[in-house]
């Protein structure tokens, strides 16, 4: 499916890689809500240039994994054989047992295999919300000095589940003024660009942008589903985050599901017997989003999936201490009727 929107996007990339092929290197860190098309973007970056810097030229893709204990520089795993040096050393098979290059000298030589040696190199790193902590050090190493070289990096990260202490969030904060450092952030589509998707399938724009807020992954999925019910994909990955909240923010999410939106935060809180924190997680996980008068859910299709799989005791559980609580309120305040 073609990408809409993403002109602007494209054309901010072919001037950093512009700049990068005469010898002013840049780090883009492309950020946005997870389903939003950064990847896409950026591979759509990558087709389009890739043949123009094949001579002499280099790009290399990693990406980092959700592991519970990521291993040390682990998306350049994917990278080592061509990268070679204490990289591949690092990863090689045939490393001494115990053997573990210096951190500096990989840092390095990293920084040397960037060089390109006349032709932009450009090392695209994916899901930098997952990167390990030498990971996000590389990057702060990269950064003062891929100014001089022709060298492009690229890293892209969801907004969503970046906790107030996360290592890529101090990251962003200590690169805010860094002048090597471009920011990429990419939107949702407009109502437009999904009319001219939903037309085209049959299916109701409005419903259609209603339900998805024009997240181009869910868009995508419920236009190949036929607009029928919640598509598997988006099923799964919903629930897949949902699992990653703590046992009181997926109380809280529950409970939200169910009740009209935008959901009082007090309200929320109290039937799920849950403080503050709760709520907040979910907002940072990107699940939930502030609206006047409370919280609701970021997108209807996600609300619909964890709706759906709510067990039939605790619906009633929820849907009976929702109405205790609203019944023990001041009528001024909330009228259950």
């Amino acid at each position: 499916m073609a990408l809409l929107e993403r002109a602007s996007a494209l054309a901010d990339l072919d001037r950093w890689l512009g700049e990068a092929r005469s010898g002013h290197g840049r780090l883009v860190l492309v950020g946005g809500e997870a389903g939003v098309g950064k990847t896409s973007l950026v591979h759509e970056f990558g087709e389009r240039h890739r043949r123009g810097v094949a001579t002499g030229g280099r790009w290399l893709w990693c990406g980092c994994d959700p592991l519970t204990t990521p291993q040390p520089l682990g998306p350049l795993a994917e990278v080592a054989a061509d990268l070679g040096g204490p990289i591949g050393e690092l990863f090689g098979r045939d490393r001494p047992a115990g053997h573990v290059p210096a951190r500096d000298a990989v840092f390095a030589d990293v920084l040397d295999r960037l060089h390109g040696r006349g032709a932009a190199r450009v090392l695209v790193v994916e899901d930098l919300h997952w990167a390990d902590e030498m990971t996000v050090d590389l990057l702060r190493y990269l950064v003062r000095r891929i100014g001089r070289l022709p060298a492009l990096v690229v890293g892209t990260f969801r907004h969503d589940g970046l906790g107030q202490n996360h290592p890529l969030r101090l990251l962003l904060g200590d690169l805010a003024t860094a002048p090597t450092v471009r920011r990429l952030e990419v939107a949702p589509l407009s109502a437009d660009a999904v009319a001219a998707l939903a037309v085209p399938a049959g299916l109701n724009p409005q419903r259609l942008y209603a339900a998805t807020a024009g997240n181009p992954f869910y868009v995508t999925e419920a236009i190949a589903a036929g607009g029928d019910g919640i598509p598997a994909t988006v099923r799964d990955a919903v629930l897949a985050r949902a699992a990653r909240l703590s046992d009181r923010a997926r109380q809280v999410l529950d409970v939200a599901a169910l009740i009209t939106a935008p959901v009082e935060v007090s309200l929320l809180l109290e039937v799920a017997s849950a403080a503050g924190p709760s709520a907040d997680e979910c907002v940072r996980a990107g699940m939930l989003r502030e609206r006047p008068g409370g919280v609701e859910f970021r997108h209807e299709l996600a609300r619909l999936a964890v709706d759906e799989a709510i067990a039939p005791a605790q619906r009633t559980a929820i849907h009976r201490r929702t109405l205790a609580v609203l019944l023990a309120r001041p009528a001024t305040t909330h009228d259950p009727a």
